[in-house]
Formats: C-alpha cells, sequence, structure tokens
C-alpha cells in the first residue's frame, strides 16, 4: 500500500470557516450535554460492501460496492460517548494553535433482558454501557457508533441524563474505556472460562449463598507469571477474584498472625462444597475466617473450569478489592464476561 505523499501541496485550496454565529450557537448547546447523556435521534448509519452483505439492512439497500447503510435505532434514542471534555471544546479553531473538535459519537439506546442484563449493569460486559437513570434494563449497544457533527444535536429535544449520578458517569465511562482498550486474551483463556461464565450467569440472579458470592465479585484480574510472556504458548496465569470490601475487608499486618478460628477448622476437616462454603461466608465473621473461606471458594470453582493447553493457570487466589493497587491494576489487565464467551 502507497502512502500519500506528506508535501501535498494546498495553496490552491480556498479558505473557509464556520460562521461564528453557527460556532456560538454550537458551543453553548454542547455546554448542555455529557458522556452518557441520552438525544432522541433516529439515526444509525455505517458502511457496507453492497456486494457481500452482513445484515439484513444493508441486504436491502440494493447496489453495488461500498455504500452507506442507514437504519433505525430501535428505541429512537442515542447515548453520547464521547468524553465530556470534548464535547465541551469548541467545533472550531479559534487560533492558529487551537484545535477543532466538531464532532461526536453516538450508540444506539437498547433494552437488555435476563442473565446478560444483570452482567451488563455490573460492568462486567464492555459491550453495553449501562443507563440506569432510563432504568435498569437500558444501555448503550457500543457495538455500533456514529460519529455526527455537533450541529447535529442543534433542534433536538433537551438531552437527558442517562446515568443519574457520579457513581453510575464512572461506570458508564469505564465501560466505554475498556471497550475500546480490551486486553487481547489467549484464546486458550475462553475455553478456561466458557463453564465458569455458564455458571455464574446462571447463579448470579438467585437469591442464594452461591449468588450472593458472586454478586460480591467485583472484578477478576490475570496477573502472568513472571516466567513468561503474554505472547508464550503455553502462557502461566494466575486468577484474581477482586471481592467487594464489604464481603472481605482488607488484609491488615495484624491478620498475619490471626488464625482461623477453632470452630472453622473443625468444620473444614471434612471436605465442603462450592453451597457450603458460600454458605458458610454468610456468618463468618473474622476477616482470617473470611479470607479462608474466600480462596477455598474460589478454588471450588475453577475446578469447574475447561483445559487449554495455550493457557496453564499455575493459581486462584481471593483479595479484597480494597487492598489491590493502581500499580498492579496496571500490569494485570482485567477478564470481562464477554473474555469469557466461547468462540
Amino acid at each position: 500500500m502507497e502512502l500519500p505523499s506528506s508535501d501535498t501541496d494546498t495553496d490552491a485550496e480556498t479558505p473557509w470557516a464556520v460562521e461564528s454565529s453557527l460556532v456560538a450557537r454550537v458551543d453553548e448547546a454542547m455546554r448542555q450535554v455529557q458522556q452518557g447523556y441520552v438525544v432522541k435521534l433516529n439515526l444509525l448509519a455505517w458502511l457496507a460492501d453492497r456486494d457481500q452483505p452482513l445484515t439484513k439492512q444493508s441486504s436491502t439497500e440494493g447496489g453495488e460496492g461500498a455504500g452507506l447503510t442507514k437504519a433505525k435505532p430501535e428505541h429512537e434514542f442515542m447515548a453520547v460517548v464521547t468524553q465530556t471534555c470534548d464535547i465541551f471544546k469548541s467545533c472550531a479553531a479559534s487560533g492558529a494553535d487551537d484545535e477543532a473538535w466538531p464532532f461526536i459519537q453516538l450508540c444506539p439506546v437498547i433494552k437488555l433482558a435476563g442473565a446478560v442484563q444483570g452482567e451488563a449493569a455490573g460492568g462486567h460486559t464492555p459491550r453495553f454501557a449501562p443507563l440506569p437513570a432510563l432504568g435498569d434494563v437500558y444501555f448503550a449497544d457500543l457495538n455500533q457508533c456514529i460519529t455526527v457533527e455537533k450541529a447535529i444535536l442543534l433542534g433536538l429535544e433537551e438531552p437527558v441524563d442517562g446515568c443519574g449520578d457520579d457513581a453510575a458517569r464512572l461506570l458508564f465511562a469505564d465501560v466505554v474505556a475498556r471497550n475500546r482498550g480490551r486486553f487481547a486474551f489467549p484464546d486458550g483463556m475462553s475455553h478456561i472460562m466458557s463453564p465458569l461464565r455458564r455458571r455464574f450467569r446462571e447463579k448470579a440472579p438467585r437469591d442464594s449463598p452461591e449468588g450472593r458470592r458472586i454478586r460480591d465479585i467485583l472484578e477478576v484480574r490475570v496477573h502472568r507469571s513472571p516466567t513468561t510472556k503474554w505472547t508464550d504458548v503455553p502462557l502461566q496465569i494466575e486468577i484474581v477474584y477482586l471481592i467487594k470490601s464489604a464481603s472481605l475487608t482488607e488484609f491488615m499486618e495484624s491478620d498475619e498472625a490471626t488464625f482461623i478460628s477453632t470452630d472453622l477448622g473443625t468444620w473444614l476437616s471434612s471436605p465442603r462444597s462450592i453451597s457450603d462454603l458460600s454458605a458458610r461466608l454468610d456468618t463468618a465473621v473474622t476477616n482470617a475466617d473470611r479470607t479462608r473461606l474466600w480462596n477455598l471458594l474460589v478454588q471450588e470453582w475453577h475446578k469447574k473450569a475447561g483445559k487449554s493447553l495455550e493457557v496453564i493457570v499455575t493459581g486462584v487466589v481471593a483479595e479484597s478489592a480494597a487492598d489491590y493497587s493502581v500499580e498492579r491494576a496496571r500490569l494485570e489487565p482485567k477478564l470481562d464476561y464477554d473474555h469469557m464467551s466461547a468462540l
């Protein structure tokens, strides 16, 4: 592929500038919009090959070669996914050193149900960004995104906050960021995690000890063995379950000298199932007891996991999310439910 020359002659180009009155109106309108806001816009479009259509919408467009497929969002609403700081930037450059930001990105609002809805509401499925202020079933489908000029939003109904509070806004931003920057795990990870994904989907909605424990999982991280690289086959990893601090408190230095209770030690002298360990965590009091029970539980879960020649799991641990550092988070990629699905 030959790239264009970097010294293209632009002297003949006709100068053009946006009308100042339009710039003022657009920039003022953008002050009323943030990431996670929803606008009423019945427009969705993507580029498709008419000779090789992959969707029903493209197959009905007719024609040949590349063309724009236009469709209507199911619920006639679009969620703003552009970062708020970029929304607020002016749509036109005011000087030689200034940069124009005339575009904004939108994704269709959809409804989800069942186990997928529960996973997405917790931010575990980065295709769907939750919009809880609209209702628990509403999400932005990040798999479909269009870029429009900001002036498109002029004249529309007033944008609505789809998040509602700062916690929801942070979650929405986190899901959007992960959707665009997800780590490419080896295929073998899917074979290992798919059985657990199915189990978690089935058990999580239930009002049972195991269902409560699954809902206590904040994140799942992957620690690469320092003796291997991410591209090695087989890859050696440790799976780290980060548990909500309400269920597993932060590790303290004093905990090192704290042994599990005699009662728990006696109880663990016999083999215990996933249900047994999950139920025992409902009544465990000390941090030492809860730490031991959580680690036994995640190990029992992973006895249900699949196998792969590409990825070797050398260990499975549970840790309090309150004890997890930012430095580790940069080195240990997050394992979303999307990554657990079988290929």
